[in-house]
């Protein structure tokens, strides 16, 4: 059955439609190590780098980089600067500038690490096809439009196989509308063939997996796939002698139960970081230029040593196997961009890429100075500033509850408490959660809210501190977005949040 929710879920074996559009898709320094192995030119990489960094360094001057680096970070702050920025509040303010700038830093430190945003790729839920049409090396992909025909690339992280990198034809199935109706965004595999698809990527299974699906049409001429994975290079151990837990009694079963869940969901094998580590090392040295033959051929043969181990590893807590890397498999130096104490200067694409990040990271951003829109003031002018003792009030009671928080060391409990901290405030300047949910009057709202706003930035600009001005945007962000639109000049456009993010995707792809 098909509501209006959002890409394919799978429960119990059944699929429960949904319609949520894919976040952006961002490469990584396996998918980029494959993909070039595969045959797919540096220079594709370095493209997607050099526009990376463009629009982090340009997301404080410019309105679309601006506006799609918020909806990136939208999650950190409630879209308060895709807020501001919808509703025409100037990218000089300088509390938007220092979140953009908070923003881009966050960007390039994801760049160094080769995570690099990738148009006409996507991260979508795969399942059995419940028609049992497809074929062997066919899947459905089901984007926005329905249902794709065409090449794709499809690989599951965290694949380390030179074959985990699957070229497949994506086709219409006839009566693929009567299961999943209106859902989009998720890839159907088939039951045919003699084994699995997801088995060939990383070793994987079709409960609700993940799986980086590209038609981006410059990978699918690039790359040319390998034959895929299976087990040769590695005896896999044998099992360690359980105690059927059917033959415990009700205390011994539960405990046993909870223990067994606890050790797959936490124990993580040492051998897991190990052989990815290495794996990492020797295929950097793989993706060097000037490495012969003899070379390269003894670098293969130890690179799918290490895949096999890293999948048993995966699989250890729950098989109950101890997995380890062997010490000849081991390296002895790692390239410069895995920051350990023993490293050479890699000059593969994943060292070029570090490097052209490091570079930009390291460029000093300057202050920004503090200044007050004239919108707001008049406003709060306006009112007879009848707001401004109490408002000023409150906000010092603020600043003396908040003090404390600041040295606190626990992140996650810090930001719940500010969290709680806004939302009291929030609850004084509307009589309800939120701006929309308000019963006032908004004149009356609209007066308090830039009284609060003057109040706030007269402070911030004395200590010339652009963060002080987190509290008005945290309580007043939103009626203060609203009451900007209303007084910019020219027709105005009613359109949810959620649309303005997909049109920014789709102008970014």
């Amino acid at each position: 059955q098909s509501t209006s929710s959002s890409a394919v879920y799978l429960f119990l074996g059944l699929l429960l439609p949904t319609r949520t559009k894919p976040k952006r898709t961002l490469t990584s320094k396996l998918l980029i190590a494959l993909l070039r192995y595969g045959g797919v030119k540096e220079e594709f990489f370095m493209e997607l780098l050099e526009n990376a960094i463009e629009g982090a360094e340009n997301a404080r001057c410019d309105y679309e980089d601006a506006l799609n680096i918020a909806f990136v970070y939208a999650d950190m702050e409630d879209s308060i600067s895709a807020r501001m920025i919808l509703s025409g509040i100037p990218l000089e303010d300088a509390y938007l500038q220092s979140r953009l700038a908070i923003m881009a830093q966050q960007e390039r430190k994801g760049i160094k690490q080769g995570k690099l945003p990738i148009s006409d790729c996507f991260y979508l839920m795969g399942t059995t096809d419940p028609t049992g049409k497809l074929k062997a090396n066919e899947v459905c992909v089901i984007l926005d439009n329905g249902p794709y025909c065409g090449n794709v690339l499809v690989y599951k992280h965290p694949g380390l196989h030179f074959g985990d990198i699957h070229v497949l034809t994506s086709r219409y199935i006839e009566d693929i509308h009567d299961v999943v109706g209106y859902s989009r965004y998720a890839i159907l595999f088939p039951t045919s063939g003699p084994r699995s698809l997801a088995d060939e990527m990383a070793n994987s299974d079709f409960d609700g997996d993940m799986y980086w699906v590209s038609i981006n049409e410059q990978l699918l001429k690039q790359f040319k796939p390998s034959k895929p994975w299976e087990w040769g290079q590695v005896n896999k151990p044998i099992q360690a002698e359980k105690k059927c837990l059917l033959d415990l009694d009700e205390p011994l079963l539960e405990r046993s139960l909870f223990h067994e869940f606890l050790k797959a969901r936490f124990a993580r094998s040492n051998a897991l970081g190990a052989a990815a580590d290495t794996w990492l090392v020797y295929m950097d040295r793989l993706l060097t230029d000037g490495v012969d033959e003899y070379e390269s051929n003894i670098l293969e043969k130890k690179i799918k040593k290490l895949v096999d181990i890293y999948y048993l590893a995966l699989d250890a807590p729950k098989a109950g196997t101890k997995i380890n890397v062997p010490a000849e498999l081991t390296a002895k130096k790692y390239p410069h961009y895995m920051d350990r104490k023993e490293s050479y200067h890699s000059t593969s694409i994943l060292g070029k890429i570090y490097d052209e990040a490091e570079k930009k990271q390291s460029e000093k951003v300057e202050p920004v100075e503090i200044s007050l829109d004239p919108r707001f003031t008049a406003r709060a002018a306006s009112s007879g500033y009848k707001y401004l003792n109490l408002w000023t009030g409150r906000y010092q009671e603020y600043l003396n509850e908040s003090g404390p928080l600041i040295d606190n060391q626990d992140k996650e409990e810090t930001d719940l408490k500010f969290k709680e901290l806004y939302q009291k405030y929030k609850y004084m300047l509307y009589d309800a959660a939120e701006f929309e949910q308000t019963q006032r009057n908004l004149d009356e709202v609209f007066d308090e809210a830039c009284t609060i706003y003057q109040i706030v930035y007269e402070k911030a600009a004395r200590f010339k501190k652009a963060g002080r001005c987190n509290f008005v945007w945290n309580v007043a962000g939103r009626a203060l977005c609203h009451f900007y639109a209303l007084e910019t000049e020219g027709d105005k456009v009613l359109v949810p949040l959620t649309v303005a993010r997909n049109l920014a995707k789709k102008r970014r792809r």
